[in-house]
């Protein structure tokens, strides 16, 4: 093969892999662009309700701020398997 012609197949190559890894990152990045964007929008929607619908917000606010506790909890019990300090719940999930 001709030195000029390797160089050629070689850049052809390196377009076609660029090209393959664009194909398969960029609907990754638009999906999860898309996920935080619908987040956020669910966030601004809340925070910009309005006198009345803003009681719903803070409802909505204080569920998820349970849930994030409540998970919090449970993660610090389930950490204490094992260990002297274990409570019954460990043996809920036999641990």
């Amino acid at each position: 093969m001709e030195p000029q012609l390797s160089t050629l197949a070689g850049i052809a190559l390196l377009v076609c892999v660029a090209g393959l890894a664009l194909a398969l990152i960029l609907p990754l990045a638009s999906a999860i662009l898309s996920i935080v964007g619908g987040l956020l929008d669910f966030v601004m929607d809340l925070l910009t309700g309005g006198p009345i619908t803003w009681c719903g917000c803070l409802l909505a606010l204080v569920v998820i701020g349970g849930c994030c506790g409540l998970a919090a909890l449970i993660s610090y019990v389930l950490s204490t398997c094992g260990t002297p300090q274990a409570v019954n719940f460990c043996v809920w999930f036999g641990l």
